[in-house]
């Protein structure tokens, strides 16, 4: 994953944030917020995940700075 400078890039934490996602056992359609995003990585997982994912950055480089393939 690419990260534009100034961008939170994911790191160690955002494994273990990833690994808690994923034993929260997501139901299809769970309503995830994430906030301040940086990246979009843990995102990006919990959408994967089936949930229904609204990200917020209050960085400007945040969002156009996550490039995801297949997702929109």
């Amino acid at each position: 994953m690419l990260t534009v400078a100034g961008v939170y890039a994911p790191q160690h934490d955002t494994r273990l944030l990833m690994r808690a996602i994923e034993q929260e056992g997501m139901a299809a359609g769970t309503h995830v917020l994430e906030l301040g995003t940086g990246s979009g990585a843990l995102a990006v997982h919990a959408a994967l995940l089936g949930g229904r994912v609204t990200a917020l950055d209050i960085s400007h480089r945040a969002v156009p700075g996550c490039r995801w393939p297949g997702l929109r």
